[in-house]
């Protein structure tokens, strides 16, 4: 029996294994499928990913890269990151802030929570800003990186042969 870290959800878990090639039951409970777990690592296909039963099984006992903050921290990352996006609209004015020590503070305490929009969108403006101390990149789960690349290109456009792109523009004639 592996004990497994109690931080992945049950959704984490059927993920998990359906990249791998086995399929389990959503309507299975946690309980049920984490004492079947030595069955479904059995069955398990491994891929580039996740290469063999020791990197699964070391993904399965650490921490979830998913960032679930409860709804009391959710609303407190909110305020933050809305106060940080006000500074920088406001020219980088004080207003809300009595230092530039507080506004960092309040950025490394945010920057964790990447998959949430605002935080993104804070992180960045306080990167353009002239007092910034460090440029600060938000942690972003790896499976919120792959929806936010999709939802790039879906941005991409292809009109008759000219495909334009939102970083570089390339142009083909045919």
């Amino acid at each position: 029996m592996i004990k497994l870290n109690k931080s992945h959800s049950k959704g984490d878990l059927v993920e998990i294994f359906k990249s791998l090639g086995v399929a389990i039951d959503k309507k299975l409970t946690k309980s049920i499928i984490v004492n079947n777990i030595c069955d479904y690592i059995e069955k398990a296909q491994y891929n580039d990913k996740i290469k063999n039963v020791g990197e699964l099984i070391d993904l399965l006992k650490s921490d979830s890269e998913k960032q679930r903050p409860n709804l009391k921290l959710k609303n407190e990352i909110m305020t933050k990151s809305k106060k940080i996006i006000k500074y920088c609209s406001d020219n980088y004015e004080l207003n809300d802030y009595q230092s530039q020590e507080e506004v960092f503070a309040d950025i490394m305490s945010i920057y964790k929570f990447g998959d949430l929009a605002s935080v993104r969108k804070a992180c960045s403006r306080y990167n353009e800003s002239p007092h910034a101390v460090n440029h600060i990149n938000p942690i972003i789960s790896s499976e919120k990186m792959i929806e936010l690349n999709k939802k790039k290109l879906m941005k991409q456009t292809k009109i008759n042969c000219l495909i334009s792109k939102t970083d570089t523009f390339t142009i083909t004639f045919t």
